[in-house]
């Protein structure tokens, strides 16, 4: 699980039709992605004119009536949290000063557990909806990632100088605000002194891509409106294979759109504002054979993280061998998802967790179709089969 080569250099993202230097852009299959966007667009417009016609709005209302429940409370999270993941620059300057190890360990694990705290507080409290807690969720998630990366590279940079005062770590130098602001905005959840820059902000590309995020956004709403939660209201009535047969389409559909959403748009919109020069955020994901690829290359932010901050934590620090750190890094990994799963349900019923665990055995079982287009067929069926099929035990089991 270790990362090889450098963790960051200038690399340009796969699908950036606004980038003349990505992969679409240079490839012949570039024109269905062209179709997929037209696609896109024809079916947003065609079925805000049935809703027109049949019911006089563009969109189907209620679900948006949910997610502006407490819109005042939800815009100030962001800032919020942002504001508390100084806490984690702010230790480091203590520890140059001289704070004993034991006070910053205390310091360190309480802030970033009272992230998850909040979040907890909230959701619960105020009863919130889907997206209000997937939000809070995911907020509080990335700065707990970002405040415990922080802290970790600057210890190991800290032993570096403490060791050879003359190591060109660039340590205790990183610790500005200005350093600390720049790793705040890029969207990176692994601390380094520095990372790879763009030349410059480019205000058309940055307005392009918030165009086309709004137009996956609202996608996303009408594939979640119209054809999901529709099922999930039924889904008391309906039987087990009926209603995994009536997600299946949906979810798959959603879980394409959400992440051209988040790794094409959202990250790509935050690499533009710090300069980020680095937007390789996944590979090629879609040619995986088997589960290991899978998770070292469909989501690289946070397999940076798992790899240097539970994998490499465990062997380095802590002595353990390669296969019980793997383990507990899934564990963690998993853990993760199921309180995500918890928190919007209101229940805990660990299949995500469960299916997740599943995959060490399932890696070591369809080890030898790795190579091979089985295991593409395997990988596959485990993607499209898998939400669905988690969603309605979460409902009906």
């Amino acid at each position: 699980m270790a990362e090889k080569g450098p963790r960051f250099q200038p690399r340009h993202s796969y699908f950036d039709s606004l980038d003349p230097h990505s992969w679409i852009n240079n490839n012949e299959m570039r024109g269905f992605y062209v179709m997929f966007n037209i696609v896109s667009i024809c079916y947003i417009l065609g079925t805000c004119a049935l809703h027109l016609d049949k019911e006089g709005f563009l969109l189907e209302g209620s679900f948006f009536a949910g997610m502006m429940k407490d819109f005042k409370v939800v815009l100030v999270l962001w800032p919020g949290f942002f504001a508390w993941s100084w806490n984690a620059y702010f230790l480091q300057l203590l520890v140059l000063k001289g704070l004993p190890k034991v006070l910053t360990g205390v310091i360190q694990h309480s802030t970033q557990s009272l992230m998850f705290v909040t979040a907890w507080y909230l959701v619960y409290s105020r009863e919130w909806e889907f997206c209000q807690t997937v939000f809070v969720t995911f907020l509080a998630l990335v700065h707990f990632m970002k405040m415990h990366s922080f802290t970790l590279v600057n210890r190991d940079l800290r032993r570096a100088w403490l060791k050879d005062p003359k190591s060109n770590s660039g340590y205790p130098g990183n610790l500005t605000p200005r350093n600390f602001l720049t790793y705040m905005v890029c969207p990176v959840l692994v601390y380094q002194v520095s990372y790879p820059r763009t030349p410059k902000f480019r205000p058309g590309y940055f307005l392009a891509k918030t165009g086309e995020l709004l137009l996956k956004l609202v996608l996303l709403y009408i594939i979640t409106e119209d054809h999901i939660i529709p099922v999930l209201k039924e889904a008391h009535k309906l039987k087990f294979l009926e209603c995994f047969s009536r997600l299946l389409l949906p979810c798959i559909l959603f879980y394409l759109v959400f992440f051209e959403t988040l790794f094409e748009h959202i990250l790509n919109l935050f690499a533009e504002l710090g300069q980020f020069a680095d937007r390789e955020f996944y590979t090629d994901w879609w040619n995986c054979a088997g589960w290991t690829e899978f998770n070292r290359k469909w989501n690289r932010p946070v397999h940076l993280f798992m790899s240097a901050h539970v994998y490499r934590e465990c062997i380095d620090n802590f002595g353990w061998s390669p296969t019980l750190a793997k383990f507990t890094t899934f564990l963690f990994s998993s853990l993760c998802h199921e309180m995500v799963a918890a928190m919007i349900l209101r229940v805990i019923k660990p299949y995500l967790m469960a299916f997740m665990l599943l995959q060490l055995p399932l890696m070591f079982l369809f080890g030898p179709f790795t190579e091979s287009k089985a295991g593409m067929y395997l990988f596959w069926l485990g993607i499209c089969a898998g939400p669905p099929l988690i969603i309605t035990l979460y409902l009906q089991a």
